[in-house]
């Protein structure tokens, strides 16, 4: 359970800078190439990407919240 909140953590963090943040997920992106490749793809399909990282996060979420019950 607690992999899948983790998960649904960094999907959701990397989503919002996707989405919101691009500027700073660039700024990242020069800072430390090795963690965190940005292409030139990347960011022009970034509200695609961030959006389906959100959703990512939220079923991650989610099959914590499921498995917490079962």
């Amino acid at each position: 359970m607690a992999i899948f909140l983790i998960l649904g953590a960094i999907a959701g963090g990397f989503g919002f800078l996707f989405v919101f943040a691009p500027r700073v997920l660039i700024y990242l992106s020069e800072v430390s190439n090795k963690i965190f490749m940005t292409d030139e793809v990347a960011i022009k399909f970034r509200m695609l990407v961030g959006i389906t990282l959100f959703l990512v996060s939220i079923l991650m979420f989610v099959i914590a919240v499921y498995l917490g019950r079962v």
